[in-house]
């Protein structure tokens, strides 16, 4: 599974001024040979439990035109450079992806600032 093409041009024309500021990487459920992200660390390979322990929901394919294996719908998670959660963002279809500008803005300006976590499970 790639990176939607949207999304990865979307973070090719902002990659710069993130990176300044964020460290970028990503997770794709393909194998490697799938797994394409540009200029930042991509993990892949995840399988089913992997993907249900960080709370994606599970699809099975449509169609052979679609994937021939079940696939992760779209989740974000955004991580602290101390290693806390700040931001969970998963859907469970591929229309309601967050807009990744705003998600990284967002990030900045709360590790910035200081701000707390907000929202708990």
């Amino acid at each position: 599974m790639r990176i939607p093409k949207p999304i990865y041009l979307h973070l090719e024309k902002t990659f710069d001024y993130h990176c300044e500021r964020v460290m970028l990487s990503g997770i794709c459920i393909g194998t490697n040979d799938l797994a394409t992200a540009g200029d930042f660390d991509l993990a892949y390979g995840m399988n089913e439990v992997q993907m249900r322990s960080l709370g994606l929901y599970v699809s099975e394919p449509l169609s052979e035109a679609e994937t021939t294996d079940i696939f992760a719908e779209p989740g974000a998670f955004a991580i602290r450079p101390n290693g806390t959660l700040m931001l969970v963002d998963i859907s469970n279809g591929p229309a309601a992806r967050p807009d990744l500008e705003e998600l990284l803005d967002g990030m900045i300006f709360n590790i910035t600032n200081d701000r707390p976590v907000r929202g708990t499970a």
